[in-house]
């Protein structure tokens, strides 16, 4: 008799403890530093690629992380901020297709999903912080829609290349990253549609990051099965500077901070396994390490909030 009533306090108070946790979180200070990430149970897994994955919100400087978006079964990717910090954007694999997600973790408000037909990709972010471009994974097609009215708000932009599911500007927009080559990316000149010389014949692992001033692209390049952190800055007569030095692992997704003092990865050090891939942060110059997170499961594609 006393089971289901049993059953029911401890499911109240695991949700008292989430709500507790969530709000001792985001109820820090706003200019505080916020990343977010994706967690993946890699744990309960039959492999890497089929491990669920929710979006997460990291308090940098307490070391705190909550949950966003709690949905057990859909698989959950690359979530991105709007450059005025206000949203989250992610894309959800369901039983139909893919679906474009957004969240604003610091409003009262759940997650939605915009109401686009499925099988669409988020590619990146406007200027404007409510326009965002989207890729119709069947047709290769680009369009924008808004976050605000989750609906189209424009025609066809472009036809992408194949494979094409990224799109990154630099902030002065000379730049653009795209990943094409799956799983590797290239960086072109936005003006010319030239690959940029200095990347030209590098092997990009995963989406290079441009600090918010410009001058400056943090990347993973593949080398001999190791993927290790360069730095490079934008003006022509510049040179790839390793930062990172870990051998047996590789370091992948790197991020700036908005002040362009730090930039966050994932890194597999010590192997996949129970330990998982963690964040870690460091000097654009590789030094003054620091881990953030500290769970088995794996933790990827990083972005801080601006």
């Amino acid at each position: 008799m006393l089971k289901p009533f049993i059953t029911a306090a401890l499911r109240i108070a695991v949700v008292l403890a989430v709500v507790i946790f969530a709000a001792r979180l985001i109820g820090g200070a706003l200019d505080e530093n916020y990343i977010t990430y994706l967690q993946m149970d890699i744990l309960s897994a039959t492999a890497f690629d089929t491990a669920l994955s929710e979006v997460y919100l990291l308090a940098v400087e307490r070391r705190l992380s909550v949950n966003l978006t709690h949905t057990p079964e859909p698989v959950e990717q690359d979530p991105s901020w709007s450059p005025d910090g206000r949203f989250i954007l992610y894309n959800r694999l369901e039983t139909v297709g893919y679906r474009v997600c957004v969240i604003a973790p610091f409003d009262s408000t759940a997650p939605r999903c915009l109401d686009l037909p499925p099988r669409l990709v988020h590619l990146g972010w406007e200027t404007d912080s409510e326009t965002i471009y989207v890729l119709n994974v069947d047709t290769n097609q680009i369009r924008t829609a808004s976050v605000i009215t989750g609906q189209y708000n424009g025609a066809y932009t472009a036809q992408a290349v194949s494979y094409e599911r990224s799109l990154v500007y630099s902030p002065d927009r000379r730049f653009r990253a795209s990943g094409e080559l799956v799983p590797y990316y290239v960086v072109y000149e936005t003006a010319t549609d030239r690959l940029w010389t200095p990347l030209e014949t590098v092997m990009l692992t995963s989406p290079p990051a441009f600090s918010a001033d410009g001058t400056r692209i943090a990347y993973s390049a593949y080398a001999l099965g190791i993927g290790e952190l360069y730095m490079i800055e934008t003006k022509d007569d510049s040179t790839p500077v390793r930062i990172t030095d870990a051998p047996y692992s590789m370091e992948l997704f790197p991020a700036w901070s908005p002040d362009g003092e730090w930039i966050v990865y994932t890194s597999n050090y010590g192997g996949f396994g129970l330990r998982g891939t963690q964040l870690y942060m460091m000097r654009p110059d590789g030094s003054e390490t620091r881990r953030l997170t500290f769970d088995h499961a794996a933790h990827t594609t990083p972005a801080w909030r601006p």
